[in-house]
């Protein structure tokens, strides 16, 4: 039986590591906001949105679900501004 050398061992389970990695703080706070929500607490689920936006800008779905939040939590001027920034992803 062939014995495998610690090195080895040591670089394979580094490319194994290297191969998986955590999500991304966008997508962590998405899935936090979107849970939050579920939970009826609608100010923190629209803070999660937002660093889930700072994070990445470029989620028209994530600036939508922020307004619903925002709706809910009777903040409708915060609403209605993460509303208009959805513009810019609608086509004509």
């Amino acid at each position: 039986m062939a014995r495998t050398s610690p090195l080895a061992l040591l670089i394979a389970s580094l490319a194994l590591g290297a191969c998986t990695s955590a999500p991304d703080t966008a997508t962590v706070e998405r899935q936090a906001g979107d849970d939050l929500y579920k939970k009826q607490d609608f100010v923190q689920a629209a803070a999660a949105y937002q660093r889930s936006l700072d994070a990445n800008p470029k989620q028209e779905k994530v600036y939508e679900r922020m307004a619903a939040a925002l709706m809910r939590a009777e903040q409708r001027d915060r609403a209605a501004e993460s509303l208009v920034k959805t513009l810019p992803f609608k086509k004509d």
